[in-house]
Parts: structure tokens; C-alpha cells; sequence
């Protein structure tokens, strides 16, 4: 004898309807067949959809009718027409677990989070953490929905996707799991990456304007990331369809010279040690190497003494370097050089890393705030360690030089972030336009070149003669 739980759904619901039927009043019986007709259709085509198969009467359970309800939902049907499925659904559901060996739909687990219209009102239906059949899988592989996104990140993601690279790009993701999990109030789950949820986390950080934009879109990127993951491997069934998150362009600026001899004397002036090495010593040496070099913190503090030759040039090694790409190497100043070599008798010989590193790798910033407030700069997240790499690249542009090879740039259009307008002297309007109510642009420059030229002219002459 075949299994009862595997008998067809729709051969359930017709022993239901005859039964439902019987007891409707005739002159009613043909709208209420019609309409609960269509109401039957619905249901079987949308289970159909959401199963893939022909649903059974084991599919009359909780999660099924959660992705069913979801996808009307985003039909946008009427308040009025979703009530009345909801209603059959729950007759159906009660009836089944009376007369047949199915457990009973707990319908109230499926509205808990919603707020129900009156059978004559015309409120919309609302639902919320209710996961959508296009957003996630059911049944067999609801533990998987349950995962952590932490778990997730560490356990599948970073061991397949993140192979390589650099361990900051796994805290970046961390950093937008947490950010994720305040919004939530609690964990997020592979279950909470589906549209509505991701997009009101969105419109809440934009909202509190406490965060960058550039950083909010950073937390955008990286979940769609893993939401992607997790919809190639059949764990999500929908992909992510989200826009980027506007983020305002700024006008790229830099230190100009004399900042920099006053973060040059405020390294100078620090007392105390750190590891062996004099304080003023590590920092001044850490400021220069980034100034000879325009790379970045991370690249600068990975630097070996192997790394520096004996004519005085720097390799940086590409493990490095953001992307791990390539190697790249620089000529050092003979200041600099002299710094390094006043550092060495400071470190043991079998320390193979040029600076001692005794506190952890986010001080670094605490402590560089430090030297610009005791040089009279501004200490903003704009004003950091980038800010020198803007300044080497703003000043070597304006040389003549090739930024964008400089900074091992792919695209000019990432070089032109760097360049400070004021440093590389571009052209403004006021250089050029004729400003109001002026006849004719000056000529002072072109009347003393030709005087200068009739004077050379003139001299010549006499030589001549």
C-alpha cells in the first residue's frame, strides 16, 4: 500500500471541495465553486512552481506555504484576495490533520510577523522576515538558510573564493557581517540575503548619515558577493538585483611641502621607544620610506631589510602589495638611507622585518592621528596615510612624471582620484575666460617679451657695427 503522504495534493483538496461544497446553499453554489475554483488553481500552480513537481500532501507544511504566500505577496495582489487564500488555506491545512496522518500547519507561525486586513477592509497585507520561495531554497535544505553569515564567510567562502588574498579582505567582510547584524538586531543567516532585507539595511545606514557612502556600497558589494555564492551553489535560488549605492566623487587633495616638514619635525620630536627603536626614529624612517615610494601603509610595514640594497634601492615585494601582482622597486633619498642605517643597530639579526611591530596593526592610525595634531593638521579619515601617497603622486604628475605608473594604477581613471587640482596646476576658468566687464585680455606678458625681444635686437645691432 502506497505511502498516504504521498498521495497528490490536488486529489485531497477535490475529496475536500465535495465535501465543503455540500454544505453551501444552492443558490450560492455556482459564484463559491467559481471562486474557490480559482483560489484551488492558484495554489497547486503556485506549489507547482515553487516545488518543481507536482506538489504532494507531505508539501502541506510550514515552509512550503511561507514561499507560497511570499510569492503572491509579490504579485501584489489585493489585501482582500490574499486574506481570502490565506482563510481557505488555513480550512484546508485543519481538515487535512483531522482526517489524514499529516501533522497540523501551525498558520499562526506564518502570520506571526504580519499584520492581517479585516475580511472588509482594504489595509495591504504585510510580511515581514518571512523568506520568499525566489530568495531561498525549502525543504530538505532549510538547515543550510540557517547558517551564519560569519560561518558562511569562513567556513565556504574564503576557501574558495578568497584564496590568495589578503587577510584584510576577509576582515572587510567581517566588518560588513557585523554592520549587517546590528541592523537585524541579532546574527543574519544565509536566509536574511533576499531583497527586502538587504535593501532596507541599505536605506538605514544611508539614512543615519553617520557612514560614508563609499562605505556603505563597500557592505553592498560584499553581500551580494556572498549571496551570489550561495545562489551558484543552489542555496539561493533568486540573484541579487540591487543598484550600487551613489557615492559622491571628491576632489582629490594633498599635502603640500610645508605640511610635510611639519609631520617630518613632529616625528622628531616623539619620545620613548618602540620595540628598541626610538620612536622618532621608527616613525620618521616609516614617513619617508612612504614618501620615496607613494605605496601604501600595509606595503611599507611588510618591508624586509632584504629588501633594501646596498646602492640604495627599495623592492617591495608583491605579497605585499594590494593585488599581490608584482614587485615593484624605488630609489631611496639619502636621507632616508642614512635613517635606515641609523635603525639597524637596533634590531637583532635574526629579525628580518625593517619595523618592530609590539602593538596591533589598527594603532597604527591612532598613533599617526597623534603626529598630526602635534603638527597642526587635520586628522581626518581623509588625512591618513593615503593622503602621502595623493601628495607623491599630485607632486610627480606635476614634474612631468607618469602617475598612473607610478601608483601601478590599471586605469587612468583611478590615477585622476589622486591628483590634487592645486598641486599639478591645472587650468582654470578664471586663467583663461574674459571676466565681466572686461574688453580684452591682458597682454602684459606678450608686450614685455616683445620689448625684451627689441632690446636682444637692438643689442646685436651695435655688436655688429
Amino acid at each position: 500500500m502506497s505511502d498516504p503522504l504521498e498521495r497528490s495534493l490536488s486529489e485531497i483538496i477535490a475529496e475536500y471541495e465535495v465535501l465543503k461544497l455540500a454544505t453551501v446553499p444552492k443558490s450560492f453554489t455556482g459564484y463559491v465553486l467559481k471562486l474557490r475554483q480559482e483560489m484551488l488553481k492558484n495554489f497547486i500552480d503556485t506549489a507547482q512552481a515553487i516545488l518543481r513537481r507536482e506538489p504532494l500532501l507531505v508539501d502541506l507544511n510550514t515552509d512550503v506555504l511561507q514561499a507560497v504566500f511570499s510569492r503572491w505577496k509579490r504579485e501584489e495582489l489585493r489585501a482582500k484576495a490574499l486574506k481570502r487564500r490565506f482563510d481557505y488555506i488555513s480550512e484546508l491545512s485543519k481538515w487535512c490533520a483531522k482526517t489524514h496522518p499529516v501533522p497540523s500547519v501551525d498558520m499562526e507561525e506564518i502570520r506571526s510577523h504580519r499584520r492581517l486586513p479585516s475580511a472588509d477592509g482594504d489595509a495591504l497585507l504585510e510580511y515581514l522576515d518571512v523568506p520568499a520561495e525566489d530568495d531561498a531554497k525549502i525543504g530538505e535544505d532549510s538547515h543550510i538558510l540557517a547558517m551564519p553569515l560569519t560561518t558562511l564567510l569562513e567556513q565556504h567562502y574564503t576557501r574558495e573564493r578568497l584564496v590568495g588574498k589578503s587577510p584584510e579582505t576577509t576582515r572587510l567582510y567581517r566588518c560588513s557581517i557585523s554592520t549587517f547584524a546590528k541592523h537585524l538586531g541579532r546574527q543574519p543567516v544565509i536566509r536574511d540575503l533576499r531583497q527586502s532585507t538587504v535593501i532596507d539595511f541599505l536605506r538605514h545606514e544611508i539614512a543615519k548619515g553617520k557612514r560614508a557612502a563609499s562605505t556603505i556600497e563597500k557592505d553592498r558589494v560584499q553581500l551580494l558577493a556572498l549571496w551570489r555564492y550561495c545562489a551558484k551553489k543552489r542555496w539561493l535560488l533568486q540573484y541579487p538585483e540591487i543598484q550600487a549605492v551613489p557615492c559622491p566623487e571628491r576632489i582629490p587633495d594633498a599635502w603640500t611641502r610645508e605640511d610635510m616638514e611639519k609631520i617630518i619635525e613632529a616625528c622628531q620630536s616623539l619620545r620613548g621607544i618602540i620595540g628598541r627603536t626610538p620612536t622618532a626614529l621608527w616613525w620618521e624612517c616609516l614617513v619617508r620610506i612612504i614618501y620615496d615610494s607613494a605605496e601604501r601603509i600595509r606595503a611599507a610595514l611588510g618591508i624586509h631589510w632584504t629588501d633594501i640594497s646596498t646602492d640604495g634601492w627599495l623592492t617591495v615585494r608583491a605579497e605585499t602589495r594590494k593585488g599581490k601582482t608584482r614587485d615593484r622597486r624605488y630609489k631611496l633619498r639619502p636621507e632616508t638611507i642614512e635613517l635606515l642605517e641609523q635603525m639597524r643597530p637596533y634590531r637583532k639579526l635574526n629579525e628580518s622585518t625593517l619595523f618592530d611591530m609590539p602593538f596591533c596593526y589598527s594603532s597604527v592610525w591612532q598613533r599617526f592621528k597623534v603626529i598630526l595634531k602635534k603638527a597642526g593638521l587635520p586628522t581626518g579619515r581623509r588625512n591618513m596615510y593615503h593622503k602621502i601617497r595623493r601628495t607623491v603622486a599630485s607632486e610627480f604628475e606635476a614634474a612631468g612624471g607618469n602617475a598612473t605608473q607610478l601608483l601601478d594604477h590599471e586605469s587612468r581613471k583611478t590615477t585622476l582620484g589622486y591628483l590634487d587640482p592645486k598641486i599639478i596646476k591645472s587650468q582654470q576658468p578664471a586663467d583663461i575666460v574674459l571676466g565681466i566687464g572686461q574688453k580684452q585680455a591682458t597682454a602684459k606678458g606678450s608686450d614685455s617679451f616683445a620689448g625684451e625681444l627689441r632690446k636682444l635686437l637692438a643689442k646685436m645691432e651695435g655688436g655688429k657695427q
